[in-house]
């Protein structure tokens, strides 16, 4: 039951991490983006990385429209400086695209988040001899720097060679990594343990190797959701209740619980696990979360004052599993949308990621700027007719596809006599990661992404 307004908060922001708050009856102060920092080397951990972490980078010209579609491979040496490979698409399917590498770069850390600066190794003309076997001609980067938040990327690319002096902001993501550990088992039972933090299910590896005389692999999941406001599914009914804060972070989980107790004052709980993969099969990702109540603290508007531990609730048990059924709708068994909590002394739930703006239609989910991989194009989808989205010169036209499997849309170019110009069946991300599409803005113009950072 609603007891009364206090007034209105004012947020603003200017990029992905750092921005201003203000609370009725108090001054605006700054606030921040709280990353979890961490220097051990492990497969998941950005700074320190095990193994290959695949980014995909997109180079954006003036206007806004990609320019540059590039997947960077990044290795750590023994120094923890990095080894980056720059791949561009050299042949693209009906639902892939394939990437060969072009240039690399020598990387270096800056400060203590998870940022890069890189430097081209060698001269142009570049010619390739450890990724690829046959040169490969491509742009010329003479240096760029690139920060990992996440699942985000944000960075900034400096040309050389022909476009020498010229800068152009890049965005993208974090599709993961993987790492081999060691050998392990008996004489007769030998396994490798194969580690990977999967935002992507198409980052994914499933199973081990089965023949006679090879080692097989035995998979261990990150399994990333996406982070901020979760809801108990079956307490999703617009009026007030439980709100879970969740942020998951390389290793980290942290968990708030906005909740009332058994007197009906409001109250919240919260605390701090490790996060890590359950084992090989099913492949799911748990914490096992000390939950604590808070009392004490500062109120709206009221003196500056840190809150008191009140006392501890007990544990709480967070999953998230990757299903892999093609029998069920694609939001059924995506783990970065839906998981699985139970908090203490109360039975496991399933809980959903809160989209506070989840589009009414196929043609309000299509409208803003996108980017399509598979024909590697920029396009801009503004006007909508019943199902039928195009863009505002009319060129482009997507209708929705309800009868083809892992497809939601048909995007393309009509031509004469019934032709296309070019055409691609595509699959929507959902709350914009995975898909075989990229947004690049949202309905209303806003920038997807962390923005430049400082």
């Amino acid at each position: 039951m609603e007891d009364k307004s206090l007034g209105h908060v004012t947020v603003s922001f200017k990029n992905g991490l750092a921005g201003t708050i203000q609370f009725p009856n108090e001054p605006a102060v700054a606030i921040e983006r709280f990353l979890v920092q961490s220097d051990e080397p492990s497969a998941i951990n950005p700074r320190m990385q095990n193994g290959i972490r695949v980014v995909q980078l997109l180079v954006q010209s003036p206007q806004g429209d990609v320019a540059y579609d590039w997947r960077l491979d990044m290795l750590r040496n023994e120094d923890n400086s990095f080894h980056l490979y720059l791949s561009q698409p050299t042949d693209r399917r009906t639902d892939r695209v394939f990437y060969t590498t072009f240039q690399e770069m020598a990387c270096q850390l800056v400060g203590a988040r998870a940022r890069f600066s890189c430097t081209a190794i060698g001269k142009p003309p570049y010619i390739n001899t450890n990724m690829s076997p046959e040169p490969v001609a491509g742009p010329w980067v003479d240096r760029m720097q690139f920060e990992l938040v996440g699942y985000e990327v944000t960075g900034m690319v400096h040309m050389g060679d022909k476009q020498a002096g010229m800068s152009m902001p890049a965005t993208g993501y974090n599709a993961g990594a993987d790492a081999f550990g060691p050998q392990n088992g008996s004489d007769t039972t030998l396994w490798k343990t194969h580690v990977q933090q999967n935002y992507l299910q198409s980052h994914f590896s499933w199973g081990g190797a089965t023949c006679a005389n090879c080692v097989p692999n035995k998979y261990l999941h990150t399994l990333m959701p996406i982070n901020g406001t979760w809801v108990v599914e079956d307490e999703l009914t617009g009026k007030p209740g439980r709100g879970l804060a969740l942020d998951i972070q390389g290793s980290s989980a942290i968990l708030q619980v906005y909740n009332y107790r058994a007197d009906a004052r409001p109250t919240f709980h919260m605390g701090g696990a490790a996060y890590l993969s359950k084992g090989a099969n099913p492949p799911t990702t748990a914490a096992t979360i000390p939950m604590d109540e808070y009392a004490g603290g500062r109120s709206l508007g009221g003196a500056k004052q840190s809150a008191q531990l009140r006392n501890r609730a007990g544990d709480a048990q967070l999953e998230f599993a990757y299903q892999r059924s093609d029998d069920q709708p694609l939001e059924e068994w995506m783990w970065w949308t839906v998981g699985q909590l139970q908090l203490p002394q109360e039975a496991p739930v399933r809980i959903r990621r809160l989209q506070l703006e989840r589009p009414a239609n196929f043609a309000e989910d299509m409208l803003g700027q996108w980017f399509l991989p598979l024909v590697q194009k920029t396009i801009t989808l503004t006007r909508a007719d019943g199902d039928t989205v195009t863009s505002a010169d009319g060129l482009v036209v997507c209708t929705p596809i309800t009868n083809r499997k892992g497809v939601d849309a048909s995007c393309g170019q009509p031509g004469e006599k019934g032709a296309w110009v070019w055409h691609q069946f595509l699959s929507k991300p959902l709350m914009n990661r995975g898909g075989t599409m990229v947004r690049l803005r949202d309905r209303h113009g806003n920038a997807v992404g962390l923005g430049q950072l400082d």
